[in-house]
Parts: structure tokens; sequence; C-alpha cells
């Protein structure tokens, strides 16, 4: 398989020992770089007839696992004008953020999942600079309240050309996972329980037990049932 060879230790005769790893010749006593190999790749040791060393070890190693693509974002960009507006999996940006965004600046988003947006911060030129979600237009620097969106939500953001603020971050919430389902009560025993002296008889759906069972009866006891 393709991979590194690494070699600790390597000390052979100078020159005349070598191991030969595709075109790179490796002797002597100063071998400490891994070489790349792969299945094609010739490996070749040789010795002369004087002046045996210790040798070397060489390790295969695998090559670094690929760093995994990031997750799908939820967000799409429909349409930038300028910079341009920055989406990672659950969260839009403005433009430069969190610097300043620029004038005359616009995005078009969209979201593939229904849910709710979070905007935090929010720093805006107040009626000028402002982001329309659906026919919520917020704008200015006190918008703390989350906005419903669904797939169909036209999210919109725009900037005049003067006055650049901070901006935002708005991350997209799933919404609520549904309450549970109580647990049901036990189903009804097919057993009545007549009448008992002592500690009693307990049941289940099905089954009827002794006074105290697992553990011991005790004395004087009595149940009567019925099914």
């Amino acid at each position: 398989e393709s991979g590194t060879l690494v070699m600790d230790p390597f000390e052979t005769e100078g020159y005349y020992d070598y191991l030969m790893v595709g075109s790179a010749r490796l002797s002597g006593d100063d071998v400490t770089r891994p070489v790349a190999v792969t299945p094609d790749t010739a490996i070749e040791w040789t010795s002369d007839a004087s002046d045996e060393q210790k040798g070397w070890r060489m390790c295969w190693e695998p090559p670094p696992a690929p760093t995994p693509p990031p997750p799908p974002s939820v967000w799409t960009v429909e349409r930038e004008v300028g910079v341009g507006c920055r989406t990672t999996e659950r969260c839009a940006f403005s433009p430069n953020y969190p610097n300043n965004y620029g004038p005359n600046e616009d995005c078009v988003f969209s979201v593939n999942e229904s849910g709710t947006l979070v905007m935090d911060p929010f720093e805006t030129e107040g009626y000028y600079d402002y982001l329309m979600v659906g026919s919520a237009r917020l704008s200015g620097d006190d918008v703390t309240r989350p906005v419903a969106v669904t797939p169909d939500t036209a999210i919109e953001w725009t900037s005049d050309d003067h006055v650049e603020q901070k901006g935002w971050r708005m991350c997209w919430e799933p919404p609520p996972a549904p309450t549970p389902m109580p647990t049901p009560p036990p189903p009804p025993s097919v057993w009545t329980v007549e009448r008992e002296v002592g500690v009693g008889c307990r049941t289940t759906e099905r089954c009827a037990f002794s006074p105290n069972y697992p553990n011991n009866y005790g004395p004087n006891e009595d149940c009567v049932f019925s099914v």
C-alpha cells in the first residue's frame, strides 16, 4: 500500500552499504527524513564485503487520513453584490464580519429547512442598512427576537452608501423537538384481589405473587383472588 517509510535507527557504512528506495539512495547514519512509497516503488538493500554496522529498522506508516469535508450548510446564498456573505453549517454573516460591512452591499439567502433565526450580535445603521426576513425589516442595534423561517422565506441584506457598522451573525436553529408522549399506564390486571390479610398479594397484568415475594411470605396471611 502507499504510505511513508520511516528509518529509525539507520546505521550503515557510508556510501558502500546503502538502501535504495525508488531513486533515493540512503547510506551512512544521517537518514532522518521519511520517504514516500507506492506499490510500484523499488526498495533494495545492498552491503559490500567489509565494515558491517548495526543496520536499520524501516517502518511503513499509512498516509494521513483525509480531512473530512465540512458538513453541508443549511444556507444557500442566492445572490451577492460586494464582498459577499459567508456561511457555515448553521450561521450566516454580514460581509466582512466581524469587521465592518461595506457600502452598497447586497446578499440574498434562503434556508433549506424550517427553523428559527437568532441574530447575535446585530449592529447596523438604523433604517438605512437592513435585513429583510420575510416581511420583517430588521435594522439598528436592538434586534433580539428570533424569527421563524421556512425554505420559502425570502432573506435579503442591503447596505446603503455610507455609515458602515459591525453587522450581524444570524444563526439557524431547528424547531423544538415534539413533546414526548406520556408513558401509558400499565395495562389492567386479569386478577382481582377479593380479600387480603397481612401484607397482601401483589398482582401485575397476568401474574399474582405470594405476600412479600420474592422474599419470604409471613405468618397468618390470607389472599382471596378471582380472574
